[in-house]
């Protein structure tokens, strides 16, 4: 700032002389005119070069007056620079203001979750009967209760509904309309069985029963039998229903339609529709049966219908490229359990959906749902 104070001070000085200057010019010219009308002679030698003189001046003058202009921009320019300079410095204590508003922020939203951390605690310790401090969809959409279990090996978290139909549990996520949640508990094979799913209600009209999701490499798919029998993983994230569970969704009254909806690296998305799907029971290996292929994915699963459930770490499947289980079949087309890989590679165990991306391409996003045939 004070170096621009300065830079202004020597531009007034040298404004200052030049006026001066400017005042000794307008003088000199008017001695000129009054020689003139004395008498003297216009080719007299002193008379000449009074007159050669003032035509400097004159010249002289007007280079004065560029030269003041220039100093008028410079100052106009130097008084603009100072300007910025200012609003610089504004920004700069706004930007700061902005950053502790942020973390001000921050702390508020830590104690807010940790105050939401101790009443799902507090709900937990007396069952999850009390519903006016249910952290779930409104009272007129839902009437439940919150539940935290783990239901074989998959997590249910503590926000699972348990809907209260006429004191029954539904038997499909095809009863539950209009709630805001996605986690509920149903009831299988005629009530023997109670189990916590997770639902999607939007879909081509919602009503289906998520088996499996596949969103992230954060669970390892490549398991054991006893884990796929039961289950695995974490139902807001990665997971497999389990092969029981399954098992008992589609052996109920109404035959099961099955939707998978898949995605590559690139946010390309497809899907498949099967109209008809189910598996065998257990001493038969959970045989798959699928039919009635719709979608743009391409049928890269009615290959395998007939196919036994088996693992990689199965003996069945031990001289195969394949990981995780799966309804192999020798020159089958897909594999959606897979290792979680990164798009394009040249391994075979992957995310895999032939008719889609091809058997060297590891897909990004993958979800299978069922439901009850509207056929």
């Amino acid at each position: 700032m004070s170096k621009h104070l300065f830079i202004l001070f020597k531009i007034l000085l040298v404004l200052a002389t030049v006026n001066i200057i400017k005042t000794h010019s307008s003088g000199s010219n008017e001695i000129f005119i009054d020689m003139e009308a004395s008498g003297h002679s216009i080719n007299d030698p002193d008379v000449i070069e009074g007159a050669e003189n003032a035509v400097n001046l004159k010249t002289f003058s007007q280079s004065i007056n560029n030269f003041e202009s220039k100093l008028l921009e410079v100052s106009n320019v130097l008084y603009k620079n100072q300007q910025d300079v200012k609003n610089l410095r504004n920004l700069e204590i706004t930007v700061k203001n902005i950053e502790s508003l942020l973390q001000t922020m921050a702390i508020v939203l830590e104690k807010n979750q940790k105050e939401v951390q101790k009443l799902n605690e507090i709900m937990d310790a007396k069952g999850g009967n009390n519903k006016k401090h249910s952290l779930e969809a409104p009272a007129d959409q839902c009437s439940g209760n919150s539940l935290a279990k783990q239901y074989n090996g998959i997590k249910v978290p503590s926000n699972v509904l348990e809907l209260q139909c006429s004191n029954q549990l539904p038997e499909s996520c095809m009863e539950i309309k209009d709630c805001y949640a996605s986690i509920f508990k149903i009831a299988m094979a005629n009530g023997s069985r109670q189990d916590s799913v997770a639902c999607d209600l939007h879909t081509e009209d919602g009503g289906w029963t998520v088996i499996q999701r596949r969103q992230d490499g954060t669970v390892n798919f490549n398991r054991n039998w006893t884990s796929y029998l039961e289950g695995f993983g974490d139902l807001n994230g990665n997971f497999f229903i389990g092969l029981e569970t399954l098992y008992y969704l589609t052996t109920q009254k109404e035959t099961q339609e099955l939707y998978i909806i898949m995605r590559d690296f690139e946010g390309v998305e497809r899907h498949a529709r099967y109209s008809s799907f189910s598996i065998g029971p257990p001493d038969q290996g959970f045989v798959l049966s699928i039919g009635g292929y719709s979608g743009d994915a391409g049928d890269s699963l009615g290959y395998n219908g007939g196919s036994k459930f088996a693992t990689s770490h199965d003996n069945y499947s031990h001289d195969r490229p394949h990981k995780g289980g799966w309804w192999y079949r020798e020159g089958g087309e897909s594999n959606l359990n897979g290792d979680y890989l990164m798009g394009k590679t040249h391994l075979e165990s992957g995310i895999v959906w032939e008719s889609f991306r091809g058997k060297h391409y590891s897909l990004k996003f993958v979800q299978m749902m069922i439901r009850p045939s509207f056929a």
